[in-house]
């Protein structure tokens, strides 16, 4: 259940990833809305790219050495973080820029541009989108990622402060917008320690360092931190900070390399994601050598698998969890890797024919290739977050008791992915219309029209699309609202053990997200495992456990670290008796429960009515079966005392009859008394082929011809019975083989007595593994489409009862198929394991 404590990480998995996102979005919108468009970009004091041609001989140059701009000079700039360039400019000013070129100093009366197409198409090529994948891999680690400990915590933080300072980092600090320059620098210096602590300890410690060592190093780069709050630092100092955490980072790997063997599968994970960040850039490279020149779009691309970092962390934490599902995880991979290079070549072939096929003016190329490399890159960012936790599965307990990382479904991903699906569809309209649309006042209307459809979206979307999300993302089979009646309506149906198994192992315990479970039914002194999930056999507890176990019925566990050595059944935490009548029929436990192993009291409450419902539908089942089990030994009596009458009057009557016509006189008997002496010997002889069919001794297909030729001197020929069923000499089970024959044979006498059939047809196969007959009737018929024993009997179809009880008896499937005028069709499907 939860505690004060649990609270707080649901405060925390609700409150910290919109914190961090809302950060990433002011830096976001500064950079498409606040870095000035100022018409050139320049690095080191060095104007890099000029995007505007004033064709003047004294204009701005690519290569000018920038000393002043406006009233701030170069020098000022770089020594206060918090000076801007442009401050206070609009579109159309005048900003006197000083410079120098070929050692001449020039003054040069730059008019301040605004945003151009070039100038936004470059941002757009940049490396802001990359900021929300280590996001999502930092949110996706916080719900999905457990047990939460010091490994979790540096792996969220990892990629949150990789977000913030490469946010910062993406334009804005340049500039000098707002405070990203001094965020950038202090968030380098704070991942600093998060970047050694985590590739020191994952996945496994390398060896075991004091806390106090820890603090002082997180102490030591909260300091700078502050220090670069103050600029009290050198300019570059936090580069230093940058390459030692880089470096640190992939000795630490190197040394997990080399030390532990046996997780170099997941080391060597993380060192294929920080290669493949570097193969688009190294195909650039390679068009570069080979004379093409890339275009701003095409060097964009080039940061391509940079995605792969973030997604490698992601599934190395996946990699001990693949279990069954490893062709699935391989597929994966493949689909990863292959998106990667699929990307690559796509890169290096739009820079082959942007260099080849010259399109003056068109945009239409572009925006193809940009649609096909956004749907690639939307691939490799975002598939690894939400395909991997569906294909989790629990992992065992590590060495010296250190719990493995691993996956786990979480419920509050469909809140997530609505909001942040919702909230890009909707930016991206309102955008679109803010640009189509341009009178008075039309920003806050579309602003409120966009408000008003989140909220429609809202309160009409959001329950179908979490109850898909649920249904193909976390597997939950029924709504998990309303599960009890749910329960109650589904268990009406479940009428044999195997029907309430799967209905709680398939479909109730995946839609509570519970991993660990058992259903153990109590006989005599015995437990049955009914079945268990997620479980060892040696987990299982023994009926000598139950007095323990049930101390603590219906109340939460909550395991301790002292408990992992005295207590086998760990995983437990709650312990539901199923009992009728106050007497124990068995019990139910369950574990593990994603994301967290927690059981609200609300769920509690619900768990013990779904372990009422089933104590009793468990012993009504058991009831069955008894009844069941009677009347299957009254069937067998019955078929016993056929076969001994059929042998008295066989042996004895029709003997006695026989030596009766032996001692009568020699004279020719009396005409009435010869013709009434044969139909009672005729009669007789039909009486113990109806108690007893002799040609069943040889087979089935021997009794059905039997059976063929009795009815058609029966009825005189008055109804065609056709036998289309290949010879086979396979024999089975005598119950099998007398149960399928009474099924046939109560068929064709409904079809005779009842239906007033002229056709009747027995059709099928007998194979050594399985047998399918049908008997069909050209019949009146009656009204009904594969009826059940239940309609059977409130229409007083008991022939057609019988043949159900005889094919439940031997484990067959029956179907019955009828209308009225259109006639009957009975087919009986068995299969030897199927009894």
């Amino acid at each position: 259940m939860y505690t004060q404590s649990s609270r707080s990480w649901v405060f925390l998995e609700q409150a910290l990833p919109w914190l961090v996102l809302a950060i990433l979005a002011i830096f976001t919108y500064s950079k498409f809305f606040l870095v000035p468009y100022a018409g050139f970009e320049f690095s080191n004091r060095e104007v890099s790219e000029v995007y505007l041609d004033t064709g003047e001989e004294s204009g701005l140059r690519a290569g000018d050495r920038l000393i002043e701009v406006g009233p701030v000079k170069l020098e000022e700039f770089e020594r206060d973080l918090r000076l801007e360039f442009f401050e206070g400019v609009a579109p159309g000013q005048e900003v006197r820029l000083s410079l120098e070129r070929n050692d001449q100093n020039l003054s040069i009366a730059w008019v301040f541009p605004g945003p151009t197409r070039q100038q936004i198409i470059q941002r757009l090529n940049s490396q802001w989108w990359i900021v929300y994948v280590f996001w999502m891999a930092g949110t996706a680690t916080l719900l999905f990622v457990r047990p939460r400990e010091a490994r979790w915590g540096l792996l969220i933080a990892l990629n949150y402060v990789t977000a913030i300072w490469l946010a910062a980092g993406s334009g804005p600090s340049h500039w000098h917008v707002g405070e990203s320059a001094i965020v950038l620098r202090a968030a380098v210096w704070l991942s600093l320690p998060v970047y050694l602590h985590f590739h020191w300890s994952f996945p496994r410690p390398l060896a075991r360092i004091p806390a106090l060592a820890w603090a002082v190093l997180y102490l030591a780069a909260g300091t700078l931190a502050v220090l670069e709050v103050f600029q009290a630092l050198p300019p570059l100092a936090y580069f230093s900070g940058f390459v030692l955490g880089m470096a640190g980072s992939i000795l630490l790997l190197i040394a997990h390399t080399i030390f532990q063997k046996t997780d170099r599968r997941q080391i060597l994970a993380l060192v294929l994601g920080i290669a493949l960040v570097f193969v688009p850039p190294l195909g650039l490279s390679a068009a570069y050598l080979l004379g093409f020149q890339p275009s701003a779009f095409a060097q964009g691309g080039a940061m391509l698998a940079l995605p792969a970092l973030p997604g490698a962390y992601f599934f190395a934490v996946y990699l001990p969890q693949v279990g069954h599902s490893e062709r699935q995880a391989r597929r994966l991979v493949a689909f990863y890797l292959g998106a990667i290079v699929l990307g690559t070549l796509f890169i290096l072939s739009f820079v082959f024919l942007e260099n080849r096929i010259p399109y003056e003016g068109s945009t239409l190329r572009l925006g193809i290739a940009s649609t096909i490399l956004a749907g690639i890159i939307a691939a490799i960012s975002f598939f690894p977050f939400l395909a991997l936790p569906a294909l989790s599965e629990p992992v065992q307990v590590g060495r010296r008791g250190l719990f493995p990382l691993e996956l786990r479904a979480n419920r509050l991903v469909s809140i997530y992915l609505f909001i942040i699906l919702t909230g890009a569809a909707l930016t991206l309209l309102i955008l679109v219309a803010n640009n189509f649309f341009d009178f008075p006042g039309s920003s806050a209307l579309i602003a409120g029209l966009g408000v008003v459809i989140a909220v429609i979206l809202a309160l009409a979307g959001f329950a179908p699309f979490q109850r898909a999300v649920e249904q193909r993302l976390l597997a939950m089979p029924l709504p998990p609202t309303h599960l009890t009646d749910t329960y109650s309506e589904r268990i009406t149906t479940a009428l044999e053990p195997g029907g309430l198994i799967r209905l709680l192992k398939d479909e109730i315990i995946p839609t509570l997200l519970v991993r660990q479970s058992a259903l153990m039914y109590l006989e005599a002194d015995n437990l049955r495992t009914l079945f268990s999930a997620g479980l060892e056999e040696a987990q299982l507890p023994a009926i000598k456990d139950l007095p323990g176990l049930l101390e603590r019925a219906g109340i939460f566990r909550s395991p301790t670290s002292s408990d992992q050595d005295s207590d086998p059944y760990l995983w437990i935490r709650l312990v539901f008796p199923l009992a009728v009548n106050q007497q124990l029929v068995g019990i139910w436990l369950l574990g593990r429960r994603d994301p967290d192993n927690v059981y609200t009291l609300e769920e509690i409450s619900v768990l013990q009515s779904i372990a009422h419902q089933t104590a009793i539908a468990l012993a009504n089942i058991a009831q069955a079966e008894r009844l069941h089990a009677l009347y299957r030994a009254n069937i067998e009596r019955q078929e016993q005392e056929r076969t001994r009458l059929a042998l008295s009057i066989h042996d004895e009557i029709l003997s006695q009859m026989a030596l009766l016509t032996m001692s009568m006189d020699e004279a020719q008997p009396a005409q009435r008394f010869d013709e009434s002496y044969q139909k009672i010997v005729t009669r007789l002889r039909e009486m113990v082929h109806d108690l007893r069919p002799a040609m069943l001794s040889y087979g089935l297909r021997p009794a059905f011809e039997e059976l063929v030729d009795e009815l058609s001197d029966r009825t005189e020929n008055a109804v065609t019975v056709q036998l289309d069923m290949p010879q086979a000499g396979t024999r089975y089970d005598s119950a099998v083989e007398q149960h399928l024959f009474r099924i046939v044979q109560q068929a064709c006498e409904n079809a005779v007595r009842h239906a007033q059939a002229k056709t009747i047809r027995i059709q099928g196969d007998l194979d050594s593994g399985q047998i399918s007959i049908s008997v069909i009737d050209d019949g009146i018929g009656f009204t009904g489409d594969s009826l059940t024993l239940d309609q059977l009997l409130v229409q007083r179809h008991y022939g057609l009862v019988g043949i159900h009880e005889r094919a439940a008896l031997i484990g067959a499937e029956l179907k019955i198929d009828s209308a009225p005028g259109i006639g009957t069709q009975v087919t009986v499907n068995w299969k030897a394991d199927s009894n």
